[in-house]
């Protein structure tokens, strides 16, 4: 029993937290990384499995591991402006490490700043749908982030896309946050829109769009993609599970630009499809893709509406 324990200790950074790195960095956002229970084992090959992690392609982290506190300054400074990842060895029994990661959460500087806010607040709104329901009397509820813009009660806006690629104009009918009435829900809010009237067909992953907007969902896009892991290589028809923003929806491979196929640690231009239905995506979009072992991430670069190319 003691030797299994032992074994599980000393694997290091395995299954579901490469899973959670995986999502981190194609995602885009910065983060730092807490290797606990040194107290118990060294953290040398763990270190060691998450250097070659964050050093692969489609990664390309900056691992720096926090010995002293000038390091502490150094990364709390960086780490959300460049590709630093920080790396903290901790144990909770023998206090080690504990008071060099409180001073780092202390320097670090606020996730999005005031005036990146204010700027986003300027664009028209964007709202991105993760779950909808009818709550009794009350109508459709959809409920997601605000991405960009601001929504006032009574703002005229556009669902979607449907199955033809198209929006459908609704009205904001009353705006809830925590379960409380507001008035108003701005850029990086998550909210509870109820509508005007009633829409069929509904689904997690559509959005909402200023009625002004010339918008049209997509069944082809392109992207610049990196593969984490495949066991053997990525060809065209290859069927694989794809998450951009609140969308998540089987893709196709298409084509791949310069090459047949695509093996693990290597970059190329994709076009995909959408198996089901039309989504709405855009450029500089961060994409994960997913299926079984195999996992990739990229960047949309080219978006094909139903209706002409973006």
């Amino acid at each position: 029993m003691n030797e299994n324990i032992n074994i599980v200790r000393t694997a290091g950074a395995v299954g579901m937290a490469h899973e959670h790195l995986a999502i981190v960095v194609a995602l885009n956002v910065p983060f730092f990384i807490v290797i606990t229970k040194i107290d118990l084992v060294s953290p040398t090959s763990t270190l060691q499995n998450l250097e070659s992690f964050l050093k692969q392609v489609g990664s390309r982290r900056v691992p720096l591991i926090i010995k002293n506190e000038d390091d502490v300054i150094t990364a709390g400074a960086n780490q959300l402006t460049e590709n630093v990842v920080p790396i903290f060895c901790v144990s909770s029994v023998s206090g080690e490490g504990l008071e060099l990661l409180l001073k780092f959460l202390h320097v670090l500087p606020p996730g999005v700043s005031i005036k990146e806010k204010e700027r986003l607040e300027q664009e028209t709104p964007e709202f991105h749908i993760d779950e909808n329901f009818k709550a009794g009397d009350v109508g459709q509820v959809l409920g997601g982030l605000l991405t960009k813009g601001v929504i006032t009660e009574g703002t005229k806006m556009q669902i979607g896309p449907m199955k033809d690629g198209s929006f459908q104009n609704i009205a904001i009918k009353s705006i809830h946050r925590n379960r409380v009435p507001c008035r108003m829900v701005r850029a990086s809010q998550s909210a509870a829109l109820c509508l005007d009237t009633y829409i069929p067909g509904l689904r997690n992953g559509m959005v909402l769009l200023s009625a002004d907007q010339n918008a049209k969902g997509c069944m082809f896009f392109q992207a610049s993609v990196s593969v984490l892991f495949h066991a053997t290589a990525i060809y065209p028809g290859f069927q694989t599970t794809v998450h951009i923003g609140n969308v998540r929806q089987t893709a196709v491979v298409i084509g791949i630009c310069s090459s047949k196929c695509i093996h693990t640690n290597e970059r190329d231009s994709v076009l995909f499809k959408f198996k089901l239905h039309p989504e709405y995506v855009s450029v500089g979009q961060r994409l994960l893709f997913r299926e079984g072992s195999a996992k990739g991430t990229g960047e949309i670069t080219q978006v094909f509406p139903l209706n002409g190319i973006q």
